[in-house]
């Protein structure tokens, strides 16, 4: 099986069968998964937000960043992808380092393997409806005016993000739930907070 069906294979099989997916990723022992995850969700959301700016959408909240809301897309196009990598390895070495404290088994290279495809995968749904807002295929009107919808699209993925993270950091370091959980929270926070600060 060539890589691309591969990556493909573990793509869909982060949604159906996690467990199994991590398994066999650390088997096949390639960073090629995951870095090819993390490019094609970079290269998404720079395509996403190079269409935002030509569109003239601007961000529905105000950023943190002092950016006039016109250009604050095309700003973000030039660095999302920079910032993805930057998010895949500050989650995998903070994980890796809190691991190691705690007893972890796996490497630095397996967690990389792993956390790359753990992180990104569940946020493609959330990348998928962005880009079909851009397009004006689906109405920006239909998130703006309802609050509960407007947030389940974003929070969901998230969610599923922060859940096959864990999984991520138990398949590669084999340790308890417990364990699993908190240092993968704890890596989570230094990237939520660049998020806040980068990302509309």
């Amino acid at each position: 099986m060539n890589k691309i069906r591969k990556l493909l294979k573990y793509t869909l099989g982060i949604f159906v069968s996690p467990f199994k997916t991590f398994k066999y990723i650390l088997e096949d022992k390639s960073i090629f998964y995951s870095l090819k995850t993390v490019i094609i969700f970079g290269l998404l959301y720079t395509a996403i937000c190079f269409i935002a700016y030509f569109n003239h959408i601007e961000p529905i909240t105000t950023p943190l960043i002092n950016v006039k809301l016109s250009k604050y897309y095309l700003y973000e196009a030039i660095y999302c992808l920079p910032l993805g990598f930057l998010f895949w390895i500050i989650v995998a070495g903070s994980i890796q380092l809190l691991a190691g404290y705690l007893g972890g088994k796996g490497t630095f290279e397996e967690t990389l393997q792993v956390i790359g495809i753990g992180l990104y995968v569940p946020l493609y749904i959330m990348a998928l409806i962005d880009l079909l807002l851009v397009i004006n295929i689906l109405p920006e009107d239909l998130f703006k005016l309802n609050l509960i919808l407007g947030n389940l699209y974003t929070i969901i993925p998230t969610i599923w993000s922060i859940i096959t993270t864990v999984i991520a950091s138990k398949e590669v370091q084999k340790l308890s739930w417990l364990k699993s959980i908190f240092i993968t929270i704890v890596a989570l926070l230094p990237v939520t907070a660049l998020s806040f600060v980068f990302i509309r």
